[in-house]
C-alpha cells in the first residue's frame, strides 16, 4: 500500500513539474510578445477582417457586454450613437441578455443623445452570440434581408458577423469599438517627484508602464477569443 502511494505521488510531482515549466515557458512567450505591437495585430485582425461593408444599414444592432454604466457597454454605445447618428434613417436593436434593467438603461442613454426612441428596439433573449443572432432573427425577421451592421468589441467582431451570416443574415458587416489611444506626453522626472534612487527609473519607458501591460490584456483576450471561435467552428455556428 505505502509503495503505491509513494509511486503515485512520485507520478504526481512529476507531472505537476511538467505543468509548471510548460506554464512557466507560456508566460516567458506572452511576456515577451506582449513588448511587440503582434498583439494589437491580432486584435486588429479579429475586428476588421470580416467587417467591412459597403452598404447604408437598415439595422444597427449591438451586442451587449456586461451592465449598465460598465465600459464595455459604454464604449459600444458610443460607436452605436455614432452610427446612429450617420445613418439617421437605420432602426436600432439592443441586445442585452435577459436584463431589461440594462438594456433599458443602454435605450436611455441614446435617447439622452438624441436618438428617436420610435428607432430603437429592444432584444433580450439569448445568453451567448449565438442564441442572440438566432433571437434577433426570429423577433425581427425582416432582417435577415435587410443590411445589418453590428456594433461590438473588436475580439468579438470576428465570430459575431460569421454567426450571423452562418443563420442566414445576407447582408452583414460591422463596427469593432476599438479603443481610442491617448497621445500626450506621459513622461515625468523620476528623482524630481521624489523616487527611490534605488527603484529602476520607468519614468521615460511607455513600454513598460503602459504598452506590456495593454498588450497582456489583449493577448489574454486573443487566447479566449481563440477558444471561442475554435468551439463555435466545431459546432458548426460558424
Amino acid at each position: 500500500m505505502k509503495q503505491h502511494w509513494r509511486k503515485w505521488l512520485s507520478s504526481t510531482r512529476k507531472i505537476l513539474k511538467y505543468i509548471l515549466i510548460i506554464s512557466g515557458i507560456i508566460f516567458l512567450f506572452l511576456s515577451l510578445l506582449a513588448f511587440t505591437r503582434i498583439p494589437f495585430d491580432v486584435q486588429w485582425w479579429l475586428g476588421t477582417s470580416e467587417s467591412k461593408y459597403e452598404f447604408t444599414p437598415d439595422y444597427i444592432v449591438m451586442l451587449g457586454a456586461g451592465g449598465m454604466p460598465e465600459g464595455e457597454n459604454l464604449i459600444r454605445l458610443f460607436y452605436m450613437l455614432q452610427a446612429a447618428r450617420t445613418y439617421p434613417q437605420s432602426k436600432i436593436i439592443l441586445v442585452q441578455s435577459l436584463d431589461t434593467a440594462v438594456s433599458n438603461y443602454m435605450k436611455a442613454e441614446l435617447v439622452y443623445h438624441n436618438i428617436d426612441s420610435a428607432r430603437i428596439f429592444v432584444e433580450n433573449q439569448g445568453t451567448n452570440t449565438r442564441s442572440q443572432a438566432l433571437a434577433v432573427a426570429h423577433d425581427f425577421k425582416e432582417t435577415l434581408e435587410e443590411n445589418v451592421v453590428l456594433v461590438s468589441s473588436p475580439l468579438h467582431m470576428r465570430r459575431a458577423v460569421k454567426v450571423f451570416r452562418k443563420i442566414g443574415f445576407k447582408n452583414v458587416g460591422g463596427e469593432a469599438c476599438f479603443a481610442q489611444s491617448v497621445f500626450p506626453d506621459l513622461t515625468y522626472n523620476h528623482s524630481k517627484i521624489g523616487g527611490k534612487r534605488y527603484l529602476p527609473d520607468v519614468s521615460s519607458s511607455m513600454k513598460i508602464r503602459y504598452n506590456f501591460w495593454n498588450y497582456f490584456g489583449i493577448e489574454i483576450g486573443c487566447l479566449r477569443e481563440s477558444c471561442a471561435l475554435f468551439y463555435y467552428k466545431l459546432n458548426g455556428w460558424i
